[in-house]
């Protein structure tokens, strides 16, 4: 009996062992053929550097074909592109959530990763053949109008963007940047005359005509351009710059004028500045702060910039010598030899931006409230006051109404600013009159 027992065992033994072996190679193979089905899926569709386009066959996402930051189905989400939009493979493929991502740069502005299950090589016809550069309804420093009942008004060029809130029918205002591609719609920033500025669809904008002596009709003509010399009701043409230097952001900005007596909120006499002793009499007058003409005080035009600003930092002490660490802490210290009575610091522009909006001006005073605080002005530290809640400058009126400013001088206003190169400012109401002067001490 043992000896059959053994004898069965010993079967069933290499029955089982025969069983598991077949179920191991033929999970393996399995296996092996399924992975080289999604390999050769990857490798096969697409490479980069190929023209593609969307062929969305999904109902669950009537929107389109998302666009994420990477791959993967719990990615964030960038935008949509729609039906027929094409764009050039750039990076892939990745394997991600049983699906096959590439990166695509769309020809509508959106950069991420898509699924391939939703890609197409474009078709021949469109593939080797020479684009026409697009024609566009406006370009920046044109004025527009909107043409529709309304416009809506957005953070980005983004249907999807936040809604700051809409213009009405006639509302004008400059475009300062654009124009950019997103949701089928070409989007520009505007810099409306009233109200909220920010990013608006062309399809409800036109273009403001010449001007003419035909008044603007709301019914039948677009609003007619003024002629008028630069005003403060509405932002000049701004072009897109980059600095080297460090952007300083969410700074308060107070306001200064030449001229302010002291007391009242100035702690200096501003009739002089750190470098100029007779400021008000080589600016032209006194830049009111109330009465303004546009960029300009009531009354005179200026013989300096009336763009202009200070930080907190002097190259020169209190008794006219130029500081021990002017040199190591200027950036620009050792572009050029300096004159024994020329200061690095005036004259020196800045490029502020607030809400959107970018202006230019020229440093021409020291200050506010402190005259050596280089590790802020040319570092990246806070302001070293606490004072007027922590301000780190101060800006011209004609600074303050291009920035758009809320109040006249007003504790609560923020600027982002850095330095910037003078051939890197772009033209502008700024750039009408130039300062060129340096110090006077009589």
């Amino acid at each position: 009996m043992k000896n059959i027992n053994a004898i069965k065992r010993l079967g069933l033994t290499k029955y089982f062992f025969a069983i598991s072996t077949a179920l191991m190679i033929g999970g393996f193979l399995l296996i092996t053929f399924f992975a080289n089905v999604k390999t050769s899926t990857a490798a096969d569709k697409l490479v980069i550097g190929n023209r593609v386009w969307v062929d969305v066959k999904m109902p669950s996402n009537p929107k389109g074909l998302n666009v994420r930051v990477s791959p993967g189905l719990i990615s964030r989400v960038v935008g949509v592109c729609r039906q027929n939009n094409q764009g050039t493979v750039v990076g892939g493929p990745k394997i991600a959530n049983g699906l096959v991502w590439w990166q695509i740069n769309y020809d509508n502005g959106l950069s991420g990763w898509s699924t391939d299950r939703y890609l197409e090589l474009a078709p021949p016809a469109t593939l080797g053949v020479k684009k026409t550069a697009p024609v566009y309804k406006f370009k920046v420093g044109d004025r527009a109008y909107v043409s529709s009942q309304s416009a809506a008004v957005k953070s980005s060029a983004s249907s999807y963007a936040r809604n700051l809130g809409s213009q009405p029918k006639n509302a004008q205002g400059i475009v300062i940047s654009g124009p950019k591609s997103a949701n089928n719609l070409i989007w520009w920033q505007i810099n409306y005359d009233k109200g909220v500025d920010g990013w608006s669809a062309d399809k409800y904008l036109d273009l403001v005509l010449a001007a003419t002596t035909t008044p603007p009709v709301a019914t039948s003509t677009p609003p007619i351009a003024t002629t008028t010399p630069p005003v403060a009701t509405s932002t000049p043409p701004i072009a897109t710059t980059t600095s080297q230097y460090f952007l300083h952001k969410n700074i308060t900005s107070t306001v200064f004028w030449v001229g302010e007596p002291q007391g009242g909120g100035s702690s200096e006499d501003n009739a002089l500045s750190a470098w100029d002793d007779e400021w008000q009499k080589d600016f032209g007058g006194f830049d009111d702060p109330a009465n303004r003409n546009g960029y300009y005080p009531v009354g005179f035009t200026p013989k300096e910039n009336p763009f202009y600003l200070d930080l907190p930092y002097n190259d020169f002490n209190d008794n006219g010598n130029r500081k021990a660490n002017a040199k190591q802490v200027v950036p620009w210290a050792n572009e050029k030899t300096w004159g024994a009575e020329e200061s690095m610091m005036k004259n020196r522009w800045v490029k502020l931006i607030r809400n959107g909006v970018t202006c230019y001006g020229q440093i021409e005073d020291a200050g506010p409230y402190q005259y050596d605080d280089y590790a802020y002005v040319f570092g990246t530290s806070l302001p070293k006051s606490k004072l007027a809640n922590n301000a780190g400058l101060d800006v011209s009126p004609a600074l303050r109404d291009c920035l758009k400013f809320v109040g006249l001088n007003d504790d609560s206003n923020r600027v982002d600013w850095q330095f910037i190169k003078a051939a890197d400012v772009p033209a502008g109401p700024w750039s009408q009159i130039i300062t060129t002067s340096q110090i006077n001490w009589p």
